[in-house]
């Protein structure tokens, strides 16, 4: 009798892990912790996942897919700053997860980029143009916002935290409401 695959596994072994993630990041993702959260054994991790950067990968694609799939659903560009803060400081070790180590794979060059595909659609639809003539707006919208985010990583509540959340996010609204200042200053460095 030949044995049968559960092919919902490897979504399985995902889900595990990033509970695993969210308690103690990196560190708690042993081969035995995931297979036993998972429900599984630890050859059927290695069959799915053979290396343990592989699980991370496949982990921080689906944190960075939610990510983006909780912003879009704000419907408007100050909300989904807003939401973009909110992910950042309620769920610290899975926004290190993507903006860490995996960073440079999960946004490398043609990748989908469906929030900044969202907010440059939403940009073009408030001020004119096509979409692709805010991606340095949002490029810098998505800076700012990163930056904010990541001080406050390590920055107690209070004042401080506030000022630069606030800043960030007076600054997003600002370039969402004259985005064209960006495009024309571009313009006149090129002359």
């Amino acid at each position: 009798m030949s044995r049968t695959t559960n092919p919902e596994l490897a979504q399985q072994i995902v889900t595990a892990a990033r509970r695993l993630w969210r308690e103690r990041g990196e560190k708690s993702l042993t081969l035995r912790a995931v297979a036993r959260a998972a429900g599984t054994t630890p050859p059927s991790v290695y069959q799915r996942f053979p290396a343990k950067q592989d699980l991370i990968a496949a982990l921080a694609e689906r944190v960075r897919a939610d990510m983006a799939e909780e912003i879009i659903q704000t419907r408007t560009l100050e909300r989904g700053f807003r939401r973009y803060f909110e992910i950042a400081e309620q769920r610290r070790q899975e926004y290190g997860l993507i903006f860490g180590a995996a960073f440079p794979q999960l946004f490398a060059k043609g990748s989908p980029r469906p929030s900044s595909e969202w907010a440059r659609r939403l940009l073009a639809e408030r001020h004119g143009g096509r979409p692709q003539d805010y991606r340095r707006t949002v490029n810098a919208m998505i800076c700012l916002l990163h930056g904010a985010a990541s001080l406050l990583q390590y920055t107690p509540p209070g004042p401080l935290a506030d000022e630069m959340r606030d800043g960030a996010l007076s600054a997003c609204a600002e370039l969402a409401d004259h985005p064209l200042e960006l495009r024309k200053k571009r313009k006149q460095k090129r002359r």
